[in-house]
């Protein structure tokens, strides 16, 4: 394919630049001859501006609850309707933090229901989206907890780590010991999970499109039914020429946290690197 005029090059650059959500499939919908690369380019562009994207678009902080009473009608004006993140205060104490739909009913709502004569202050925060609300508002109530508050925050897919944290600091422990007192390392059970010992699923997107494949244990790619050398070459496969591939794939590294398959394989060469350097010395090298 050949490249686009300059002046429509500059024409999509532009348009990605300023945030625009629907220029992607404007670009790849366009019967318009330009380069897969002028492409990618504009997904880059318009990608990283949608992860820049404000949470929160407007906020009143540590105002009286005679604001809300007397000027009722105001705040009603700015919040009817919008979503977000509110905080109560008994003076200058954080008492309760919520989430709502709509934030001026709901304020109403505490002042009547049983947290009424319980606060004195309050803080809304209206936010352009609710797709982490709840997970933000969970975030808050573990960070802290209030009085007002019945359940502690709730998060939908975390992992936590302290059981992983503790198993590590009892294998440190044991290599340590076993170093002082000159005894052979015991060998130890192996912890990890089945996901960890066999494939892993790996993602990327290209024009839009989201492809789906395994990581084996091996290294090899599963796609589709067939098996490829590499991530490189599963790349390859997905979009018609060399690929990066470590770069084009991502796994979970966490609920939720996808990363590419670089961060992966860099983490496991640390790890290889940190058990050649504190491996114990055996007692006739001592």
């Amino acid at each position: 394919m050949t490249a686009g005029p300059p002046h429509l090059r500059g024409r999509l650059l532009a348009g990605a630049n300023s945030g625009l959500p629907s220029l992607k499939g404007a670009v790849e919908g366009a019967d318009l001859a330009m380069s897969d690369n002028l492409v990618s380019e504009v997904h880059r562009i318009t990608e990283r501006q949608m992860r820049r994207q404000p949470l929160v678009s407007q906020y009143l902080e540590n105002l009286s609850s005679d604001v809300f009473e007397l000027y009722q009608d105001v705040i009603k004006r700015y919040a009817r309707g919008r979503h977000g993140i509110y905080a109560l205060y008994r003076n200058d104490r954080l008492y309760y933090v919520g989430l709502a739909q709509n934030m001026p009913s709901r304020l109403r709502t505490h002042l009547r229901d049983r947290h009424q004569g319980l606060w004195n202050r309050f803080s809304i925060y209206l936010t352009i989206n609710d797709g982490h609300m709840r997970e933000l508002e969970a975030l808050l109530l573990r960070i802290t907890p209030t009085p007002g508050n019945r359940m502690k925050g709730k998060f939908a897919k975390a992992e936590n780590l302290r059981t992983n944290l503790a198993k590590e600091i009892r294998s440190h422990q044991q290599a340590e010991l076993d170093e002082l007192l000159g005894r052979k390392p015991q060998r130890r059970r192996n912890t990890r999970t089945p996901r960890q010992n066999g494939s892993i699923p790996i993602r990327a997107q290209y024009k839009g499109v989201k492809y789906r494949a395994r990581l084996r244990a091996d290294g090899t790619i599963r796609y589709e039914g067939e098996i490829f050398s590499s991530p490189s070459a599963a790349g390859k496969a997905v979009i018609g020429r060399a690929v990066n591939g470590p770069a084009f794939w991502k796994y979970q590294r966490a609920p939720g946290d996808w990363v590419p398959l670089k961060q992966r394989e860099a983490s496991q060469s640390a790890r290889r690197r940190r058990r050649r350097t504190t491996r114990p010395r055996s007692r006739s090298a001592a």
